[in-house]
């Protein structure tokens, strides 16, 4: 049988399942500028229950891993399904010289992932 936090984050699973498709076309058709304040409210209209912010990153990066990792993908789940990350500025870092593996999208302040990028804006 499996724990209590187990099951936890089966349900947490299941809610990052049920919001990805909607999240997948705002993140591959509309601009971060349109997609989060979407996610936004999406967070706003789920029912009040206790989050555990680490057992919803969890499930995140578990569905991401299946699709192939993209932190955008990861920042918005994380807007549609946290209340408490939904209040907080997304970031997006850049580096100069383009190419692969060149930007990140991260939600709330980190001093260390600004540092290494020639470029940050957020919204």
């Amino acid at each position: 049988m499996l724990a209590t936090g187990k099951w936890a984050l089966v349900r947490e699973v299941f809610s990052v399942a049920r919001a990805l498709p909607y999240l997948e076309y705002c993140r591959l058709f509309l601009g971060p500028a349109a997609a989060a304040p979407i996610a936004r409210r999406m967070a706003s209209e789920r029912s009040p229950r206790p989050v555990d912010r680490d057992g919803v990153r969890q499930a995140i990066f578990l569905v991401d891993r299946v699709l192939g990792q993209n932190c955008y993908r990861r920042v918005l789940l994380e807007l549609a399904l946290d209340r408490d990350a939904a209040s907080e500025p997304v970031f997006f870092g850049l580096m100069s010289e383009g190419g692969p593996q060149s930007g990140h999208a991260w939600v709330g302040r980190d001093a260390a992932a600004e540092a290494r990028y020639d470029a940050v804006f957020s919204i």
